[in-house]
Formats: structure tokens, sequence, C-alpha cells
């Protein structure tokens, strides 16, 4: 239901941005206890990006759209210091 309304947001001229979560697949579950969630390659990662542009793409006019990674935000980030 959210890509038919971002559908309808291109329709009426609005820019949408797309962002795919790649940092999550990074870290994977840092605590250990979840096997859903293992850490990926960047070359995995790349791929997921893909295909999720790839399912998008049956909904939204990808060519339209500025596909972003979180992990332009969050690379950025450094650890908290005590």
């Amino acid at each position: 239901m959210p890509l038919r309304r971002l559908r309808k947001f291109q329709e009426l001229g609005h820019q949408i941005v797309f962002i795919i979560g790649d940092f999550t697949g990074l870290i994977g579950d840092p605590s250990g206890r979840s096997k859903t969630r293992p850490m990926l390659s960047r070359e995995q990662i790349a791929s997921n990006a893909q295909s999720y542009a790839e399912q998008v793409g049956r909904l939204l006019d990808v060519s339209q759209c500025e596909i972003r990674y979180n992990s332009e935000w969050y690379d950025q980030m450094t650890p908290p210091t005590s």
C-alpha cells in the first residue's frame, strides 16, 4: 500500500526518495540472537539493493526516483565515547 501511495505522489509530480537500509545488513544482529539477520558482505547488499529496485520498479518509475542508502549517513557516525 505505501508504494501505491508513493506512485500517486509521483504521478502528481513529487520527487520520490527511495531509501534502502543497507547499513543494517552490514552489522546484522550484533546481539547474536537472530539467525535471520546475519552480517552480509557489500556485494550481497548490492545484489539485494538491485533486487529491491527491480521490485519497486513494478509500481514506481525508478528512473524518476532518487535512490539513497542509509549507510550514507551511518558510515559517518563515530562510536560514542565514555
